[in-house]
């Protein structure tokens, strides 16, 4: 990996998408950078959003809730 796009969202999964959506016009091959997805307790449809780039991106999605003080790490 050359490069790694962070992006640390709550209740925000259309900004996401069209963050993704640039990502995906990059002139890039997708093994050249990761996209780093951080979740604070999104209660919108931020996995669907995930899922629809999830074959053409290399997303990793961290899902953190501190309500119960643990994370997930969906994939």
């Amino acid at each position: 990996m050359k490069y790694s796009f962070i992006y640390p969202v709550r209740n925000r999964c259309n900004l996401l998408k069209r963050g993704l959506e640039s990502l995906r016009a990059l002139d890039y091959d997708k093994d050249e950078y990761e996209v780093i997805i951080a979740d604070y307790m999104s209660e919108d449809n931020i996995i669907e959003t995930i899922h629809m780039f999830r074959g053409e991106l290399n997303i990793k999605y961290l899902c953190i809730d501190f309500r119960r003080y643990k994370y997930h790490k969906l994939y």
